[in-house]
């Protein structure tokens, strides 16, 4: 199967949510990773490039500072 961008297919192999091709790269590349109904985390399906697992885990990590930051910042008020 190869999906046309734009056209909805199933993502998740758990609860069959379907979705966009270009909103399934973007999930992979910058979001979560995961489903965005069951959190279950994808697969990478034909075609599709690999994610860098250093820029991944550097964006991680800027996020979760950013939300400490962010909680002492309220803590602190």
């Amino acid at each position: 199967m190869n999906p046309v961008d734009g056209e909805p297919f199933v993502a998740c192999n758990e609860c069959a949510f379907p979705i966009c091709r270009p909103c399934y790269e973007y999930e992979r590349r910058e979001g979560n990773q995961a489903c965005s109904q069951c959190k279950t985390h994808f697969k990478r399906i034909k075609g599709s490039p690999r994610v860098d697992r250093m820029k991944m885990r550097k964006g991680l990590m800027i996020w979760t500072m950013n939300l400490i930051l962010q909680m002492v910042m309220v803590v602190l008020r």
